[in-house]
């Protein structure tokens, strides 16, 4: 009898050590296909098993979906759609499919929006001028400079940007204009961090997750921090932190997620992609629609932090079409009530966030060293 008790107590505890392992939390990065000349990733959090079941799958299929987005709306491949509507809009319509539709309402309509004084402020009509400067294949790289396009090059291309000129229906696309082009490079991403969000619940809502498409980071659900169910933190990159020596002060902060819902955090800066001449003058790529030369103003970056809303894509068109704001429209009503969150970083070593977010935005001490956080943006000089 005893020897029989004996078994079962042990069998008993094997089985309760196997239900432990199975609900074991991890958390696991996929490296995903590289699309939009970037290297995506998803950090999978959840139970083990969860985990080793879903994750190949979960791969597949969000590959997929980046992959043929990627094969949709490259610039560089003749192949694309994006390819084809430049090459032949302004002769003809072009057909298009409803994504594509989507996606460049909502790039006219944010540039409608962020038009101010009759000055866009965001334009997918700048592809020409994109192409001119090159700053995906010309870019500083600590050694190799890089002469500026002529000016009468830049002056006769930017006749050609004007998102206006742009005739859009339901199932086709026309250029008014000999020689326009558009790129979507500035708002694709976060149609794809919402796409592959929107898969991620539909289908494993038992998974969290952190989704990270070029800087574009999603997130929804939660963690575990020292053992205790903990929501997200995305931190916000410290411009040129290759140039500040303490490791600790690489981010500026972090944003807290909320109650496990919906968080984007999208950041766009002069640091990550610029070329510098020979005379040691820097020019990033986040080009003025109106002169067409790098944008020329106090910000080093803008973080557009949107919640609750598979709002990515919006969150990718501002923070490129904020950049060239000024400040008391950034901080003004406007932007917050329509919940919308800005994270200003400036030149003069200065951070500025809106009152929306100072409850969830906690700032990296090391970072003081280097920086100086506004509390009070009212009084900003």
């Amino acid at each position: 009898m005893k020897k029989v008790f004996i078994i079962l107590f042990v069998m008993i505890n094997v089985l309760f050590l196997s239900s432990c392992s199975k609900n074991e939390f991890v958390k696991e990065t996929i490296m995903l296909e590289d699309v939009f000349s970037i290297s995506p990733y998803i950090v999978l959090h959840g139970n083990k098993k969860d985990v080793n079941n879903y994750k190949d799958s979960i791969k597949e299929e969000v590959d997929k979906i980046l992959v043929e987005l990627d094969s949709k709306y490259d610039n560089n491949n003749e192949n694309s759609l994006i390819s084809k509507i430049n090459r032949e809009a302004d002769k003809k319509e072009v057909e298009i499919d409803e994504e594509t539709y989507y996606i460049i309402s909502t790039a006219l309509d944010v540039s409608l929006r962020t038009t101010v004084s009759g000055i866009t402020k965001y334009d997918i009509t700048v592809y020409p001028l994109i192409k001119k400067w090159d700053f995906v294949n010309k870019y500083y790289d600590g050694i190799h400079c890089y002469a500026p396009p002529e000016v009468n090059e830049i002056m006769a291309l930017t006749e050609l940007v004007y998102y206006g000129n742009i005739e859009l229906t339901e199932n086709s696309i026309k250029f008014l204009k000999e020689g326009m082009m558009i790129d979507l490079g500035s708002i694709v991403k976060g149609y794809a961090c919402d796409k592959v969000a929107k898969y991620m619940d539909n289908n494993y809502p038992n998974l969290s997750y952190i989704l990270n498409i070029g800087g574009n980071v999603l997130t929804r659900g939660y963690t575990q921090r020292n053992g205790q169910v903990d929501d997200f933190h995305v931190a916000i990159q410290t411009p040129f932190e290759e140039n500040i020596a303490n490791p600790n002060a690489h981010h500026i902060g972090y944003i807290k997620a909320s109650e496990g819902k919906l968080l984007t955090v999208v950041t766009s800066g002069i640091y990550e992609r610029y070329i510098m001449d020979f005379s040691g003058n820097m020019y990033h790529h986040i080009l003025d629609p109106e002169t067409g030369y790098p944008i020329d103003n106090n910000i080093e970056s803008i973080t557009i932090v949107i919640e609750d809303r598979y709002e990515s894509i919006l969150a990718d068109a501002y923070s490129t079409a904020m950049f060239d704001m000024d400040f008391n429209v950034l901080f003004g009503r406007g932007y917050i009530n329509y919940r919308i969150g800005i994270i200003l970083i400036t030149k003069d070593k200065k951070i500025y966030v809106t009152d929306n977010l100072k409850d969830r935005f906690v700032l990296n001490e090391e970072i003081k060293e280097y920086y100086s956080y506004q509390e009070d943006t009212n009084s900003r000089k």
